[in-house]
């Protein structure tokens, strides 16, 4: 009995503990379920609604780029973009794999696309753009078996002139890695977005890209859209308004491309091995406009990554803007430095001639063309007939550092302040600072008396771009004033309202003598007369220019040519610089450059206005070579 009581009681304990331990349990969870209700509730309930409710970004519309007269040259089409819904687990290991295989892209970049979107895991995330309509066709059957996928309509762009403005306008392309680590991260960028990578649809993105609108949308736990909630519109970009003259860009990239296809002809296997590229600048001489930029080779935009990798690897590198990104030696075009520099240092007096015999009588003793004796000559003279004996003693009157001074006084050595472009390269100017900071030992870093020599003729260590001596042919023609050079005349809305609007921007303006401008300028309006360096070729023209010709010399390989100038001589409307790489001389853009003058003010006869030939013969005058 008493063993019984005992039993009893120790049951009993059980029980009470059972009820107590149970009591405190039910106690937890109800003050968990208080926590999460009350406490926690407004959270939670967001978390439940971001589960089902998703934020999708809808493009803006890209700002359109015009052209000087309204030509339409960048606009949208409609396009397709793949995005993937955040759905994770198996499901998500699935769809990445088939998209990878389907789509040919690696599964770490979808993986890596997915990893980087995590802190907005409830947006959709871009995994291809510029899908074909069979692509789509296929993905849209396919949908069912690929939770989280959506399509989504984004524009794509066209370049309406194919290759014509390529190395101008740019391209787009999805963002990069680096891009959103560098800042476009922050500034609301996410992967999969399309912007601006080069050209002006870069230095331009924020003005083009506008501003995304939203769609609030219902999902299924398989990232299905089963109900669209609302959407709040996107504002278009902003549109560009250039002042590239669009004729004028074609006609003067065929008259370089003739140019080159005639040295082809009549140089043979000789210069094949050798022909680079070309390049033409044209330009306002009153404001700094751009009416003319032109590289070659070209690259069409519209078809760029197809087409990538054979563009990376022509030796021609044609995805290089020459106008503004290489460098080469001016030569002779160079000579208005030094005629301006000795004249306003006062090393050479307005009417004084020197005894030109053909050949100059200090180290390194540099010859005229063809060892040509020109006599007694003025700077006039000089100028007209590029005497390198003359320059060759201007330049040990100088010395190299007021020849690099007045260098620098030109604009040479620096950007031209074009802000609209990416990659203009500053160029070198020839002389002490230089050798000083390339060369690392002592004995390579002194400068000799001969190199000035050579710098005062534009050889040497000089090199600069196309549109710094299309700028330097500016500052010749409106005498010393150094205008910001732009592409962009102005910026509207979608509306067509003026958002902004480019002015005349004086970055410089050098005070030199008037009599000295009428002196150097002269020079350059006899160069185009019977018996100057571009008379062959401008000698029936109907008015007066100012050109100087330019040969540009290159150890085991043909010269450069080169001409620049502007017209008329009174009262200039354009300033040019041309250029042929590997050409042969100044007698191969010497043509070109006066098919552009001919062009530009109507001179051509209606069947003339292609330049199919382009006259190469220069029996008629002096050459600078």
């Amino acid at each position: 009995m008493l063993m019984s009581e005992e039993k009893d009681k120790v049951i009993f304990k059980r029980i009470q503990a059972f009820f107590v331990i149970t009591i405190f349990l039910c106690f937890i969870l109800v003050a968990r379920l208080a926590y999460l209700q009350v406490l926690e509730g407004d959270y939670y309930e967001q978390v439940s609604e971001e589960n089902r409710m998703r934020r999708i970004t809808i493009d803006p519309p890209r700002g359109e780029i015009y052209g000087r007269d309204g030509e339409l040259l960048a606009k949208n089409t409609p396009g397709y973009t793949v995005s993937l819904m955040d759905v994770g687990g198996a499901d998500e290991e699935k769809v990445v794999y088939f998209l990878s295989d389907y789509l040919e892209i690696e599964e770490q970049e979808i993986k890596d696309k997915i990893d980087s979107q995590r802190f907005r895991q409830f947006e959709p995330i871009r995994i291809k753009s510029g899908l074909s309509y069979e692509q789509v066709a296929h993905l849209a059957e396919k949908r069912t078996e690929l939770p989280g996928v959506i399509l989504e309509i984004q524009p794509d762009r066209i370049y309406t002139q194919d290759k014509l403005l390529g190395h101008v306008l740019g391209y787009t392309g999805e963002i990069t890695r680096t891009q959103l680590d560098r800042g476009m991260g922050e500034e609301g960028y996410r992967p999969g977005d399309i912007v601006g990578q080069s050209g002006l649809e870069k230095t331009y993105q924020e003005e083009l890209r506008g501003e995304p609108g939203f769609r609030q949308v219902e999902v299924n736990r398989f990232g299905r859209v089963i109900n669209n909630m609302g959407e709040e519109e996107p504002i278009p970009g902003n549109n560009l308004h250039l002042t590239i003259d669009v004729e004028l860009q074609e006609f003067v990239s065929e008259s370089l491309d003739h140019a080159i296809e005639t040295i082809r002809e009549e140089e043979g296997e000789e210069y094949e091995d050798h022909l680079g590229g070309a390049s033409a600048v044209v330009m306002n001489p009153d404001n700094g406009e751009i009416l003319s930029m032109v590289s070659l080779p070209k690259y069409d935009p519209n078809t760029l990554y197809e087409n990538y990798a054979d563009l990376i690897e022509d030796s021609t590198r044609p995805l290089r803007n020459r106008a503004i990104s290489e460098t080469y030696p001016p030569g002779s075009t160079y000579k208005m430095v030094t005629a301006l520099a000795a004249l306003e240092e006062n090393e050479l007096a307005a009417e004084e001639t020197i005894l030109d015999e053909g050949r100059y009588w200090n180290p390194p003793r540099p010859r005229n063309f063809q060892n040509r004796a020109l006599g007694r000559i003025d700077v006039v003279d000089a100028l007209k007939y590029s005497s390198n004996v003359f320059f060759s003693e201007m330049g040990h009157r100088l010395g190299i550092n007021l020849l690099s001074e007045w260098s620098r006084n030109f604009g040479f050595g620096a950007t031209t302040g074009l802000e609209d472009l990416d990659g203009e390269h500053t160029g070198i100017v020839a002389g002490v600072e230089y050798k000083e900071r390339h060369f690392q030992e002592a004995e390579q870093q002194v400068w000799y008396p001969g190199e000035t020599i050579i710098a005062a003729m534009g050889q040497g260590y000089h090199t600069y771009t196309p549109l710094q001596l299309a700028n330097y042919a500016a500052m010749l023609a409106n005498e010393g004033i150094h205008y910001r050079p732009h592409l962009v005349s102005e910026v509207t809305d979608s509306q067509g309202e003026i958002v902004e609007k480019t002015g005349t921007e004086t970055l410089n303006e050098l005070d030199i003598s008037q009599g000295n401008w009428d002196l150097v300028k002269e020079g350059m309006r006899q160069v185009a007369q019977p018996g100057g360096t571009a008379g062959w070729m401008f000698d029936d023209l109907e008015f007066d220019v100012g050109l100087k010709t330019g040969t540009a010399e290159v150890a085991g390989r043909p010269s450069h040519g080169w001409i620049v100038g502007f017209a008329p001589y009174e009262d200039p409307e354009i300033a040019f610089s041309i250029f042929i790489e590997h050409g042969g001389g100044s007698s191969r853009v010497t043509p070109v450059a006066r098919a552009l003058i001919d062009y530009y003010f109507d001179l051509m006869e209606e069947d003339e206005e292609e330049p199919e030939e382009l006259d190469m013969d220069t029996d008629s005058g002096y050459v600078d070579e």
